[in-house]
């Protein structure tokens, strides 16, 4: 699992969302690694899904992986859950649940039609400020 992220670790920069929207998208690497926690969270799912919408929305909503809406430090989070473990932007590396729960304070996962409009506002919100 690890080696499908090592492009994704290695490029990501963190960067804030612009004017307190809260936008979300699949980082394209080949342009730009910059991106908050929800950005890294869909696009490390994106990679392990082979790059595959498909399997990409398969994984999303079969309930197979999932974002969560957590509390880190007192603020919002996003987390991905795949196939049992969990990965964040600021870890970069694998927890377990018991692991996962100690380092957060989990609140909610995400539905899928969620998932899928604020995907949607993401594209609309990148189109429009091209």
């Amino acid at each position: 699992m690890s080696n499908k992220l090592y492009i994704l670790n290695s490029l990501f920069k963190y960067k804030s969302d612009p004017n307190k929207k809260d936008v979300w998208n699949i980082l394209d690497l080949g342009v730009s690694g910059e991106g908050d926690c929800e950005d890294y969270a869909l696009t490390a799912l994106y990679y392990l899904s082979d790059k595959s919408l498909w399997k990409f929305w398969w994984e999303i909503l079969t309930f197979q992986s999932c974002i969560h809406f957590v509390k880190l430090g007192g603020a919002g989070h996003a987390v991905l859950e795949y196939d049992g473990l969990y990965i964040d932007n600021t870890k970069k590396s694998w927890m377990s649940d018991i692991e996962f729960k100690r380092y957060v304070v989990p609140v909610k996962r995400f539905m899928p039609w969620h998932v899928a409009r604020r995907l949607l506002t993401g594209k609309v919100y990148k189109m429009r400020n091209k």
